[in-house]
């Protein structure tokens, strides 16, 4: 699958067909590559490039030598004299240099840079000569392999639920977890979890959100790691538990599909500037799907929890949960009144999920209001006695969907066209004449009162 080639191949992932990068694009990516710890660095870049001279690697002090290995893989000035720099390093023999030629591998991890391999050949020899955690590490994780050392690196992290141990085994906590070794080892590891199904997909889900929390700069991987976490949900669904798991993370570090459409659109383009070849829209939308559900059952189990009038609110769950069910309502969103508002707050199983407020006239501060869409029809159900309404979705009158708020007037307003009344729940008949309601502006039949009548 060109999938996997293309997410484990370190140099398409990063760049594949990628536009130039601007000024701004590439001080973004210094910084997003930068330890945390770099007090000693103070200096700027431009003034060491001015003040040594490179044309005698010889001539440098330990520290501009060391800041040299670590910069210059990202910074401008040393084109052309990188190789010079490595031997010069290389040959002083000395624990920090070392060190230096470690990091600038790992935590840059430059693999299109035209010395990357004598910087990977150089990683590996200064960490064979010494007597110390490298040489181990090297041999145990294939770290100078930059194929196989990721993808090493990847399986174990899979392998574990506390990923932090792993890193740490690896020589790859600390600073050396926010580089680009470790974010290619989660790209491979996004490639493996994208596979899965059932059971084996929760196992890899879980690790992958217990991995993508572990570690700081891990949003660099985030339409990889929302890939894998949705791919193997497309066409089936996981049990609640992990649903509501991915779910929280995905909303965290992302946003709301239905709320922040365009940072979902740039993680579409992102995945398939780097030649990925999936659905992704279809997979995006599992997430849209599983949102609509919460929607939905988050709405009809606080209501029952805060109506007098339980046994009414029960028949309208079960009709509205049949088109749910069936994978009929695409859209969902809910209003609350302000002093419905501070009752559902103490019953919402999810305290994190979205809604809208109910203001001004044409609604009581103790009513809320279910938006939906069925095919090209939006209703707008009532809790209490309030009747439903319904709008063909395209009509300049209908509500918008995912508003933050909503008038009471205005959901309650019609669009003055025939056979779009408002419907009571009025009799033992009503979900009938809803149905049939539905099915004549929708051709959509309910899975247990058919077409009504």
């Amino acid at each position: 699958m060109s999938f996997l080639k293309n997410v484990c191949d370190p140099g398409k992932v990063r760049h594949a067909h990628l536009p130039e990068r601007s000024a701004t694009e590439r001080a973004a990516e210094r910084m997003n590559n930068r330890p945390a710890t770099k007090a000693r660095d103070a200096e700027p870049w431009g003034s060491v490039i001015a003040r040594v001279d490179l044309s005698a690697p010889a001539s440098l002090c330990a520290r501009d030598a060391k800041r040299l290995l670590r910069d210059m893989w990202v910074e401008q000035g040393c084109e052309g004299v990188e190789r010079n720099l490595l031997e010069d390093g290389v040959g002083r023999d000395r624990t920090s240099i070392d060190r230096a030629i470690l990091e600038s591998y790992l935590l840059r991890f430059p693999t299109l840079h035209p010395a990357f391999p004598d910087l990977r050949g150089a990683s590996e020899m200064v960490a064979r000569r010494r007597d110390w955690p490298w040489h181990a590490r090297g041999e145990d994780f294939r770290l100078w392999d930059e194929q196989a050392g990721p993808q090493r690196l990847a399986t174990a992290l899979l392998a574990t639920d506390r990923p932090i141990e792993v890193l740490r085994r690896a020589g790859l906590d600390g600073d050396l977890a926010t580089g680009a070794f470790v974010r290619q080892a989660v790209r491979s590891a996004c490639a493996v979890a994208v596979t899965q199904k059932g059971p084996t997909a929760v196992e890899s889900g879980n690790r992958l959100i217990a991995l993508a929390s572990t570690i700081r700069g891990a949003e660099a991987v985030d339409a990889l790691l929302a890939l894998a976490l949705l791919a193997p949900w497309v066409g089936s669904s996981p049990p609640a538990e992990h649903q509501q798991k991915v779910t929280t993370l995905l909303i965290s570090r992302i946003g709301d599909p239905r709320l922040a459409p365009a940072k979902w659109s740039a993680l579409a383009a992102e995945l398939q500037l780097q030649g990925i070849d999936f659905a992704i829209d279809a997979v995006f939308a599992v997430l849209r799907r599983w949102l609509v559900q919460a929607t939905v059952r988050e709405f009809f189990a606080v209501v029952a929890k805060t109506t007098d009038r339980r046994d009414q609110w029960k028949d309208r769950t079960a009709f509205w949960l049949g088109y749910l069910d069936a994978g009929y309502i695409t859209d969902a969103w809910f209003a609350f009144g302000s002093q419905a508002e501070r009752e559902a707050r103490r019953f919402m199983k999810d305290q994190s999920m979205a809604f809208a407020r109910i203001e001004g006239a044409g609604a009581s501060a103790n009513q809320s209001a279910l938006l939906m869409t069925i095919g090209d029809v939006r209703v707008a159900e009532w809790s209490d006695n309030g009747s439903c309404r319904f709008w063909r979705a395209t009509r300049p009158k209908a509500p918008p969907m995912y508003q933050s708020v909503y008038y009471g007037l205005v959901l309650r307003s019609m669009d003055a066209e025939r056979g779009f009344e408002p419907l009571p729940h009025m009799g033992s008949t009503w979900q009938n004449r809803f149905a049939k309601r539905i099915y004549e502006r929708t051709g959509v039949v309910h899975p247990s009162y058919g077409q009504g009548w």
